[in-house]
């Protein structure tokens, strides 16, 4: 297409140059008409001057009805017409770039000669290259504008689609709270709005569920300290109520000495519970102050069997069972 215009401009300019041809052809046929006619070559000369500044002219010839050269101006050829013609001509363009026009000079409606003009094809050829060159160069301006256009309508349709993608990995990784710039309110604005919504109900989801673990793990642990607590709770209550039920059936000044042994060992389990209370109360303290660390010490079996047989003694009374 740019072929074909910069064609089509030529043959448009090529075309003025033969109506330009044309016209100054007859002009100076009209001017030269009378020098011709009484043989005065000063005549043509001066009826041919005004043309010479013309930026196309090339050169010019007169000749006379017998087709002999009469006058001539910065022609180097000579040409010699046998039949000249009776309407204007024109000649092929020669190897320097000439178009020829001829046209026959009258006077008093008799032809009487015959008028050869040349015009040069170089400011035709110099404005058609020098339209090549503004086409070739508006074309260049077009394609790098076109490609800025697309650079830049692709960054702006890509950067978001990668920048969600980016998210969407971050959020595969287990980054919660990833947040998408929202640059513009269309398709892909709407889409980000709604990732950023679904990162934050997962943030509040996952928020909700460490919440819902924590209280479960406290609930355990209480359940847990609970359960160790009341073991010895339940000792010493079942000690005091068994010393309680002993004083209120025998009053004091009937005591003896064994009954005040037996009160002496309710009171030491009694203690000895207490200080197993206290003890649980203090490891759980120190396990909320502790590392994730877990530290064993030696234990002593026969121990915990005596302490269990002791915290037991009272039951197994009240239940009328015997260990053997």
């Amino acid at each position: 297409s740019i072929t074909f215009g910069i064609v089509r401009q030529k043959k448009g300019a090529i075309h003025g140059l033969e109506l330009k041809g044309i016209s100054l052809a007859e002009m100076l046929a009209y001017n030269v008409s009378p020098g011709l006619e009484f043989g005065d070559v000063q005549s043509i000369a001066d009826g041919i001057l005004g043309v010479k500044n013309d930026k196309d002219f090339a050169y010019v010839k007169v000749y006379d009805s017998s087709g002999k050269g009469f006058y001539s101006l910065n022609s180097q050829e000579t040409i010699e017409l046998s039949q000249p013609g009776s309407k204007n001509e024109f000649s092929p363009p020669s190897n320097k770039g000439i178009l020829t026009v001829s046209t026959p000079i009258y006077a008093h409606q008799k032809r009487i000669g015959h008028l050869v003009l040349g015009l040069s094809f170089a400011n035709v050829n110099k404005e058609a290259s020098y339209s090549r060159r503004i086409i070739l160069l508006t074309n260049l301006g077009i394609i790098f504008l076109g490609i800025l256009v697309a650079n830049y309508l692709g960054n702006r349709l890509t950067r978001p689609i990668l920048q969600l993608r980016d998210a969407v990995q971050q959020l595969s990784s287990g980054k919660i709270g990833v947040k998408v710039e929202i640059e513009n309110e269309d398709e892909i604005g709407i889409l980000a709005k709604a990732f950023n919504q679904m990162t934050d109900d997962l943030k509040n989801s996952r928020e909700q569920l460490i919440q819902q673990e924590k209280m479960a793990s406290v609930g355990q642990l209480a359940a847990g300290v609970a359960h160790e607590l009341n073991n010895p709770l339940g000792g010493i209550l079942g000690y005091s109520q068994f010393a309680l039920e002993k004083i209120t059936k025998k009053p004091l000044k009937d005591l003896t000495g064994d009954d005040i042994d037996t009160y002496t060992q309710y009171l030491k389990d009694i203690e000895h519970q207490s200080q197993r209370c206290k003890t649980i109360v203090q490891n759980l303290l120190k396990f909320a102050r502790s590392s994730n660390k877990v530290a064993f010490d030696p234990l002593d079996l026969n121990s915990v069997l005596k302490d269990t047989l002791v915290f037991i003694h009272h039951q197994m009374e009240m239940g009328k069972v015997e260990l053997i």
